[in-house]
């Protein structure tokens, strides 16, 4: 199997593809059984010594890993995804040319399967490997499988208690969505709002509220705009969210309007929501309990408090009475 001309590789490149295209449609048994079938050929030609056929053998393991991965079984998801690499790192130091987006996407997948056996460190491990294999490719998927893996490494971290570095990822990856923008990638607006909500939280868990209110309100404006340009039911959900964190963000920095303004646009999309309504009420009691000089800083004097918590009870009231 010196070349990928050879008849038994080009065997095993078809059984891939038609497995791939059947775990497409939730044909997991078929693809299965498909991968069954590229792995007994390849072992029928099996050659130590070959970079190809170690390269061939990593690809079969990785998609018997993906597919494992899909199916939650996590065991076996890490023992494939594990061999996978193995195969590629004895096909490179045979000699073989590097795949790194091939290499990576194995390192993310067992990540995240190490991430589901609750593994935190070795999931992060395998991230910034795959991140350091990214960064070598030139394939133009690699940037938007960057941001994907520093937003799962993010979660990772944070997981591990380093907010500081999980913090550092989700920056990172914004940065890396506004450069996919300027080169013309599309269909990356919901991705970068929820990278800029996870960061604007991990901001505010940082005590860094100036910086988490500002990140915060780009969220918001950046879902509500991808929802009046596309109507994307996911970025009316991001708008819902981002507004309700921004409830938080203008509370610490004593924004108490901005605060209000956050809470009644959420109200205005999805109704006297119990849990919503419990958010106000808690807003409004804190606020009552500070003093009339910092409620005029904030733009909500006290009577105005007072009026929205009734507003809140007469909204609930409302919404019993039509349930009834």
């Amino acid at each position: 199997m010196a070349t990928s001309a050879n008849p038994i590789a080009q065997t095993v490149f078809n059984l891939l593809g038609h497995a791939a295209k059947l775990a497409e449609t939730g044909d997991f048994a078929s693809a299965g059984t498909r991968l069954g079938e590229a792995s007994m050929v390849l072992e029928r030609e099996r050659s130590d010594d070959d970079p190809e056929w170690h390269q061939l053998s990593a690809r079969v393991y990785s998609g018997l890993g993906q597919l494992a991965l899909r199916m939650g079984n996590l065991d076996e998801a890490q023992l494939q995804l594990t061999q996978s690499l193995s195969a590629r790192s004895r096909s490179e130091a045979l000699g073989a040319t590097p795949e790194h987006l091939s290499a990576a996407v194995a390192h993310i997948n067992l990540s995240s399967t190490l991430g589901h056996l609750k593994q935190v460190d070795a999931a992060i491990a395998h991230s910034e490997q795959a991140l350091a294999r990214l960064q070598k490719s030139d394939d133009p998927a690699a940037m938007l499988y960057e941001v994907a893996t520093l937003q799962g490494l993010g979660q990772a971290r944070a997981a591990s208690g380093d907010v500081a570095g999980a913090g550092e990822c989700y920056l990172t990856a914004i940065e890396r969505t506004k450069e996919l923008a300027a080169s013309g990638v599309d269909d990356i607006a919901d991705m970068s709002t929820q990278l800029k909500i996870m960061a604007s939280i991990n901001l505010f868990e940082q005590d860094r509220y100036d910086d988490a209110h500002a990140l915060g309100a780009e969220a918001v404006n950046d879902a509500r705009d991808e929802h009046m340009r596309s109507g994307s039911e996911e970025a009316l959900g991001q708008y819902a969210t981002a507004q309700m964190n921004h409830v938080a963000f203008c509370e610490a920095i004593g924004a108490f309007a901005g605060a209000e303004d956050a809470l009644f646009h959420v109200l205005e999309l999805v109704g006297p929501q119990p849990d919503v309504i419990k958010r106000g009420r808690q807003l409004y009691t804190e606020m009552l309990k500070l003093d009339d000089a910092l409620l005029e800083r904030g733009n909500l004097p006290r009577d105005e408090v007072k009026g929205s918590l009734a507003e809140l009870d007469r909204m609930e009231a409302a919404a019993a009475e039509q349930s009834a």
